[in-house]
Parts: C-alpha cells; sequence; structure tokens
C-alpha cells in the first residue's frame, strides 16, 4: 500500500492473508526493515471485511509513524 505523500511507487505497508490470520507489515525507516505491525484472526470475515479491517490498522500505523516518516524523508532529500 503506498500512502498519500509517499514516493511513488514505493511501497509502505502490505497485508499477508493467511488462513486464519492477517498481518499487516510495514517499513519500519527508523530500523530500515520491515516488521508485523499488527495481526487479527480472519475466521469468518470474507476478504474484503479483512481487506477493510487491514487497511485500517495500515493507516493507523501511518497516523501513528507519520513524523518519523517526514523526518526520514527529509533526510533522504538532496540540498538545495
Amino acid at each position: 500500500m503506498g500512502f498519500p505523500g509517499s514516493t511513488p511507487s514505493e511501497i509502505e505497508a502490505f497485508l499477508l492473508e493467511m488462513e486464519a490470520r492477517t498481518y499487516v507489515i510495514v517499513f519500519n525507516r527508523s530500523a530500515e526493515q520491515w516488521q508485523v505491525y499488527k495481526s487479527f484472526e480472519t475466521e469468518g470475515m470474507s476478504h474484503q471485511e479483512i481487506v477493510d479491517h487491514a487497511s485500517e490498522l495500515a493507516n493507523e500505523w501511518l497516523a501513528q509513524s507519520l513524523s518519523d516518516r517526514i523526518a526520514a524523508a527529509e533526510k533522504t532529500e538532496p540540498d538545495t
């Protein structure tokens, strides 16, 4: 999933849907690694419900990590 304000075609989060559990995996810029943000059981949920809930979690992470993401982006911008 790309987010508003992200570099075009940059992936910052993705969803890993397994048989009974879905994982929201995000890129932690400060640690420069992927990590599981949250996971949830999916038994009894439709695919669309899974995607909607995982998207809510990814957006929650985006809001919580916004200042860190802005600081990391500023470090990588060339000086003018």
